[in-house]
């Protein structure tokens, strides 16, 4: 349904016991069709799809049969995995029957949406596949469940993703009398649930974060890194090492022109912030001036062919504010796209009272608008959407190493049309991501505490204390593994051009070099950079 497949809208994930193997069965079984059709098939782009499709299937084997292996026992966030699976459907571009349709899934979770012993609700079904993993797994010495922290967590923010479901649903443009009793079902059922998961799941919680090394090099592979977590390190400690000197060069020439006390990078940031916009309609002036700006300059340096559609900038409410503070790009369905656009979403606090204030400030606006619009992230999903994509490379090929590389580099791409202000901004996210680099595998592999790793965000990168405990989260448990993938697709993509600039010498073009990663699509930076060896420029 999220991919545009539509049918699928009114329908829900049938949760049940056996839901695991069956996943299972059917990626070995997919495993042998994908293996014999590579081996037949001569044509170069269906290859790439086929081989996509193949390492995504090969690694949601390993991470199974590597689960099996040290007991993980699952946890789900139910309130959260319900409000978002409806989230999707209630985009303000969706059509109508779209939207309506979501209440046709919501009831199905609330009053179950059958399995092998018929409907149960969503949140029966849920705790029944923790018990049978417990009971499985009963006899191994070792049983992997959730961290107590992430349990905390679910636990304490549970009630107020349930207190924004009202208002969701009022989003459907069905009637209340569709849903109400649904909801006051739901409620009942999330606090039997959760009330379950306080006495049985947070006892036995695991008080170490760290997953085991297995899972976490897994976690990395799945996220699009191909090194393993000590290596993707140590590369980004070297990174950080010249990074930090030229970090503090360019804060103290800023201290210097404005005559600081002080002239750290946090001492500059601290400077830069006063110039903080909590308005909402002045915050949406200043990124739609930021993609102005961008827009030109991109067109006067010919760097890439840029969409017909203007950049879409939408600012979030307080309750989509408080669930996900941070900005972002939403995209829309990639299949059957009806003219959905993506958004550049932009959270403005509540009460105009920001969480943290690490992108909310003037010299901020040009690197965050370069990173989630143009030539970052809309651009890259706007190209999918306006020259096509196969389901494969729609399906599978995204990762955060080609996304997230793709708009850090992106922010890199844009620094020289930047003012010294709006590079220091720019230097401060770069400098955030390479510590990233190292701080999420020094922390699972426990070379580092959380206590350092918040120093290093903190101290001397110069960001908020609000914004360092998202970070450490972050990488603790809602997503080990994912945020060392922005500087490390960096670094690749700049690997790239500078092989390809190499080779193609004068004839290498910027826009020629972009548009071709573009036509690409979403795939492993290992096969772009296979397709890159024979691009040609001068003819374009």
């Amino acid at each position: 349904s999220g991919l545009g497949f539509r049918e699928y809208d009114k329908r829900a994930t049938v949760y049940s016991v056996d839901l695991d193997d069956r996943f299972q069965a059917m990626r070995l079984s997919w495993q042998k069709k994908l293996n014999a059709l590579i081996a037949v098939t001569s044509d170069d782009e269906l290859k790439t799809d086929l081989r996509i499709l193949a390492d995504k299937i090969d690694l949601e084997i390993a991470e199974h049969m590597a689960s099996r292996s040290v007991g993980s026992i699952p946890f789900f966030e139910a309130s959260k995995t319900l409000y978002y699976s409806i989230f999707g459907l209630l985009n303000e571009q969706n059509t109508a029957d779209r939207k309506a349709a979501a209440v046709d899934r919501f009831q199905l979770y609330v009053r179950g949406s059958g399995g092998p012993r018929g409907p149960r609700p969503m949140t029966v079904a849920m705790r029944a596949i923790t018990e049978a993993k417990m009971k499985a797994y009963s006899k191994k010495k070792f049983r992997l469940f959730p961290s107590e922290a992430e349990v905390k967590d679910y636990l304490e923010k549970s009630p107020k993703v349930v207190a924004g479901l009202q208002a969701l649903l009022q989003r459907s443009g069905r009637p209340v009398g569709d849903w109400e009793a649904d909801l006051k079902a739901f409620e009942i059922q999330i606090k039997t649930y959760d009330n379950w998961v306080r006495t049985a799941i947070l006892p036995l919680a695991r008080k170490d974060f760290r997953m085991p090394k297995e899972l976490y090099d897994l976690s990395l592979r799945n996220s699009g890194l191909t090194d393993p977590g000590e290596t993707v390190a140590s590369i980004a400690r070297d990174e950080f090492k010249k990074n930090i000197e030229l970090y503090r060069e360019m804060a103290a020439a800023i201290a210097r022109r404005e005559k600081l006390a002080e002239s750290s990078p946090k001492a500059v940031l601290q400077f830069l912030k006063r110039n903080i916009e909590s308005n909402p309609e002045k915050i949406r002036a200043r990124y739609e001036q930021a993609n102005r700006d961008l827009s030109a300059e991109i067109r006067r340096r010919d760097l890439v062919t840029l969409p017909k559609e203007p950049l879409r900038i939408r600012l979030a409410d307080e309750a989509e504010s408080a669930s996900q503070p941070v900005p972002h790009l939403d995209t829309p369905s990639l299949i059957g796209n009806k003219g959905e656009r993506p958004e550049f979403v932009v959270p403005v606090g509540s009460k105009d009272k920001l969480a943290f204030d690490d992108f909310s400030y003037a010299a901020s606006a040009k690197s965050l608008t370069a990173h989630e619009g143009r030539p970052g992230h809309d651009l890259q999903f706007s190209a999918i959407i306006d020259r096509g994509v196969s389901i494969i490379r729609a399906n599978y090929a995204f990762n955060s190493v080609n996304v997230e590389g793709w708009a850090l580099y992106a922010e890199w791409l844009m620094e020289p049309s930047m003012s010294e202000d709006e590079k220091m901004g720019l230097m401060a996210s770069r400098m955030m991501r390479n510590a990233r680099m190292f701080l999420d595998p020094e922390l699972q592999l426990g070379k580092i505490t959380p206590t350092e790793a918040k120093r290093v965000i903190t101290e001397d990168i110069g960001m908020s204390p609000q914004w360092a405990d998202l970070e450490l989260r972050r990488y603790m448990w809602d997503s080990p593994g994912q945020a060392p993938s922005y500087y490390y697709g960096y670094l690749k993509l700049r690997k790239i051009r500078e092989q390809t600039q190499s080779r193609l010498g004068k004839d290498f073009a910027e826009r020629c070099f972009h548009d071709a990663i573009l036509d690409v699509g979403l795939v492993p930076l290992g096969i772009l950079g296979e397709k890159m060896q024979t691009l040609q420029c001068s003819k374009r």
